[in-house]
C-alpha cells in the first residue's frame, strides 16, 4: 500500500509541476528575452506581429491572452508579441525588419522561428481559426520543421571550414526562400570560410549578399549604386555564368521597381544579361524584355518629339 502510495504522490507533484510550469507562461515583449528563454527550454518562439488594428486587438484578446491558449501553448512555446503601434522608434524599426525578414503579408501574423531567429514556420490565415484548441492544434502543426533548425544550427556552431560552409547551405536550402534574411550573417561566413572556393558556393553567397545589401538600400536616388553592385559583382566575383545572367538581370529589374524610366541603363543590363548565357531557361523572356523596352523607348522618343508647344 505505501509503495502504491509513494506512486501517487509523485504522480501528483508531476502533475502539479506541469500545471505550474504552464501557469507561469506569458508573453513577452523582449526580442532579446525571448531568444534567451527559448535556448534555455529548448522551445520554437512563436512571434505574433501586433498591428495594433481591431482584427489584431480582438483576436489578441479572444484568442492569445485567454488562460486556455497561455496555458496550452506555453508548454510547447515562448510567446512574444511585438506591438507595432509603439512610441519606441527602435521598436518600430525592429518590427519593420522582421516584417521584411519572415516575409508578412498576413492580417494576423504569427511567426515560428528558433533561438537564432531563424524561420521554422507560420500559420496561415489565422483570422479563419474559430476556437483556441484549433489555434494550438494549428500551431503543432506547423513547428515539425524545429527540430530540423536546431539541428542544422549546432551543426554550424560546431563545424569550421568547408563542414562548416556545407551545413550552412543546407539550412539556407531547407529555409522558406522568402524568409532568409535572418541567415545573412551565416552567408557572410561562407565568404570567410571557403575564400578558395572548395565548395564552388562562394558565388552563390556572394550574389545572395548583394541582394540583400540592395534591399536594404535601394531608393530612386541609390539606384544607380545598387545596380553597379551587382555589375561590379558579375564582373569580379566567383559568380557562374547563370549567376552572372541572374545578377545582370535583377540590377536591370531595379530601374522599373523604382520608377526609372532609364531605359538605355535597363537595357544595357539586359543585353549584358543575355549575352553572358544565351542557353539560360530564362533567356527567352529576357528577349522578350529587351523588345519591350525598346518599343517603350521609342515610342517615348517619338511622343517628345512630336509634342506640340503650346501657344
Amino acid at each position: 500500500m505505501k509503495r502504491y502510495l509513494n506512486k501517487i504522490v509523485i504522480l501528483s507533484l508531476v502533475l502539479f509541476a506541469q500545471v505550474f510550469i504552464s501557469c507561469g507562461a506569458k508573453w513577452t515583449n523582449d526580442f532579446e528575452e525571448a531568444k534567451k528563454l527559448s535556448a534555455k527550454k529548448k522551445q520554437p518562439i512563436l512571434l505574433f506581429l501586433n498591428s495594433g488594428d481591431t482584427a489584431a486587438l480582438d483576436f489578441k484578446a479572444n484568442f492569445l491572452d485567454t488562460r486556455e491558449f497561455i496555458s496550452a501553448a506555453g508548454k510547447n512555446f515562448v510567446l512574444l508579441s511585438l506591438d507595432a503601434v509603439t512610441e519606441e522608434e527602435q521598436k518600430v524599426d525592429e518590427i519593420l525588419s522582421l516584417v521584411a525578414d519572415y516575409s508578412v503579408k498576413e492580417i494576423l501574423p504569427l511567426i515560428i522561428i528558433n533561438k537564432d531567429g531563424y524561420y521554422v514556420g507560420r500559420i496561415e490565415k489565422a483570422e479563419k481559426i474559430e476556437t483556441v484548441k484549433e489555434l494550438t492544434e494549428q500551431l503543432l502543426l506547423a513547428t515539425p520543421d524545429f527540430n530540423k533548425v536546431e539541428e542544422l544550427s549546432a551543426l554550424i556552431n560546431a563545424s569550421k571550414g568547408t563542414d562548416k560552409v556545407r551545413a550552412i547551405d543546407e539550412l539556407f536550402e531547407y529555409t522558406d526562400e522568402n524568409c532568409r534574411r535572418p541567415l545573412h550573417a551565416l552567408c557572410e561566413q561562407v565568404l570567410a570560410e571557403d575564400a578558395g572556393n572548395i565548395t564552388g558556393l562562394l558565388g552563390k553567397y556572394e550574389l545572395q549578399i548583394v541582394f540583400d545589401q540592395v534591399y536594404d538600400m535601394l531608393t530612386p536616388v541609390t539606384v544607380d549604386e545598387a545596380a553597379e553592385r551587382f555589375v561590379s559583382l558579375a564582373k569580379t566575383g566567383h559568380l557562374d555564368n547563370s549567376q552572372k545572367f541572374e545578377a545582370y538581370y535583377y540590377a536591370a529589374y531595379l530601374y522599373p521597381l523604382v520608377g526609372s524610366y532609364d531605359y538605355d541603363k535597363m537595357l544595357e543590363l539586359l543585353n549584358l544579361s543575355y549575352s553572358v548565357d544565351p542557353s539560360n531557361p530564362n533567356s527567352q523572356e529576357i528577349a522578350i524584355a529587351i523588345q519591350t523596352i525598346e518599343s517603350m523607348k521609342d515610342y517615348n522618343e517619338f511622343s517628345s518629339q512630336t509634342e506640340v508647344a503650346p501657344e
